[in-house]
């Protein structure tokens, strides 16, 4: 059965507008130090300038951080300035960062909607300095998932299947099971991978059976390099697709093998 309003995180939203000009790193700004050399002589440049790429940052969670990796990765190879903020599930947060990056003047502005009605004014008044929407983004967290649970599994104490729709919705079906004393007559099949989703498909319980994971590195990486090439004037598709990874417990090996990478990315 599936858990209701749980939403995957599929991609990103970027916003891309054709302005000069770079101001001051704010407060709570990252920035890639590979690629802010702006004397660098084969930087991208527009109107004389580095370009520089802005990323508004969900929240602060493994996926998030291979995310923005893959965005600095991706500024590197184009020698385009990448600065960051993360504003850890407050929109309030969000919409300051969207209108401190437009005021900037920014050539691009990479960013994970929290919610598309409270996101809407400020990314509008970004739109209004040239900006185009590329894709979208929406993501629930564990807390939310685990009490949503609980209430199916209470409501419907026949339920043997659980279907989690991204990685706060899988954590917090586990859970809610774990917690309800049904582990061994409930199972989860959920969306995306994390170190605490491999520890639970390794684990002996055999409450989470698989996930498909999605590659938060290459999506950053990706949402860098369709902003550089509308600000070199190609012509994109709106909807980017990158195809999925299944990892079951049914193949330890590749759960391991995801550990390792992890721990190699620090």
């Amino acid at each position: 059965m599936k858990m209701k309003k749980l939403v995957p995180a599929l991609a990103l939203c970027a916003f891309v507008a054709a302005m000069a000009g770079c101001g001051q790193k704010s407060d709570g700004d990252t920035t890639n130090a590979a690629t802010n050399t702006a004397a660098n002589s084969s930087a991208q440049v527009t109107g004389g300038k580095q370009r520089q790429i802005a990323a508004i940052m969900m929240q602060e969670d493994q996926f998030f951080r291979l995310n923005e990796q893959g965005m600095k990765d991706a500024a590197k190879k184009h020698n385009v300035q990448f600065i960051s903020s993360n504003v850890g599930g407050a929109l309030d947060k969000e919409i300051s960062s969207a209108d401190t990056y437009t005021a900037r003047g920014v050539d691009a502005i990479l960013v994970s909607p929290l919610n598309p009605k409270g996101s809407v004014p400020a990314l509008k008044r970004a739109a209004d300095k040239g900006i185009k929407i590329v894709t979208e983004q929406d993501a629930w967290l564990a807390p939310e998932a685990e009490r949503v649970t609980t209430n199916i599994l209470n409501a419907h104490p026949e339920i043997n299947v659980i279907w989690a729709a991204n990685e706060g919705a899988t954590v917090g079906a586990v859970t809610a099971i774990k917690n309800a004393r049904k582990t061994g007559k409930v199972v989860v099949f959920g969306t995306d991978m994390s170190e605490q989703i491999a520890g639970f498909l390794l684990a002996n319980d055999g409450t989470l059976q698989a996930v498909t994971g999605q590659k938060p590195y290459e999506m950053g990486f990706q949402a860098v390099e369709l902003a550089v090439q509308i600000l070199d004037g190609k012509k994109v598709q709106k909807q980017q697709i990158l195809p999925g990874v299944l990892y079951s417990r049914d193949k330890p090996e590749e759960v391991k093998a995801f550990q390792q990478k992890m721990k190699e990315l620090g």
